[in-house]
């Protein structure tokens, strides 16, 4: 039980960190990223497990790449569900990086889910190797 309230925590928190740095991620009350992070957390517990069994065949066909789509899908489908949690097109703007200037760069369609979904399992590996 434990396991599960951590995760629901973590992806709240990853959550509300990739607002702060991603413009297109959005949430519109702290009841919607609640609602988002307890959502992703019941489709990556339960459902992605069972996905991750029928569909191993393609999965090792894709070296692992379909996982990585399968929180993708996830993300989606959770702006799809959770009413005031959305992610659009968003562009980050020029940084340095290690003294070199780096543009703008666009994200728009399903880029933005793929960056996005990135980033949440970034923050997530991130979190669990930290606290949990």
């Amino acid at each position: 039980m434990r396991w599960v309230i951590k995760t629901v925590i973590f992806n709240a928190v990853s959550i509300y960190l990739l607002a702060l740095v991603f413009p297109g991620v959005r949430f519109a009350s702290w009841q919607s990223l609640f609602l988002a992070a307890v959502v992703f957390g019941f489709l990556t517990i339960f459902v992605k497990p069972i996905l991750k069994i029928l569909l191993f065949p393609l999965n090792l066909l894709t070296f692992g790449l379909l996982s990585s789509l399968m929180n993708v899908l996830f993300l989606y489908m959770v702006t799809l569900v959770v009413t005031g949690f959305t992610i659009s097109a968003f562009s980050l703007n020029v940084f340095n990086l290690l003294g070199y200037n780096i543009g703008p760069l666009y994200f728009s369609g399903v880029w933005t889910y793929i960056v996005t979904a990135a980033g949440l399992g970034f923050l997530n590996s991130l979190l669990w190797a930290a606290i949990g």
